[in-house]
């Protein structure tokens, strides 16, 4: 099953008053072993438009990040993304960001 990440660049243009994205310097913080949010698209026909989760940065690529899906998701059967799944993300795609704890 194929999927299709929400653009939140996109969404933020639309909506710059709710739907807030992280800065550039932030995506530029990333790096392996920090958690990124996105959000993978469901059918229109189904009650929610996307499913938001993290995804943990495996690799920094030139086109944005790649990582295994965090968590468990709930519409898996819509999207078809499920924990631990490789996903590659660009930069438009990230929903907010998290460092992992100080050590």
């Amino acid at each position: 099953m194929s999927y299709e990440l929400m653009d939140g660049v996109e969404r933020n243009r639309a909506h710059p008053d709710t739907f807030h994205i992280p800065y550039a310097e932030e995506l530029d913080a990333i790096k392996v072993g920090f958690w990124v949010k996105v959000g993978a698209m469901t059918p229109k026909a189904h009650r929610c438009e996307a499913e938001r989760f993290w995804v943990k940065v495996t690799e920094v690529t030139p086109e944005g990040f790649k990582g295994t899906v965090d968590n468990d998701t709930v519409l898996a059967n819509h999207h078809g993304l499920r924990y631990m799944d490789i996903v590659s993300i660009e930069r438009r795609h990230v929903l907010a960001t998290m460092a992992p704890p100080a050590q």
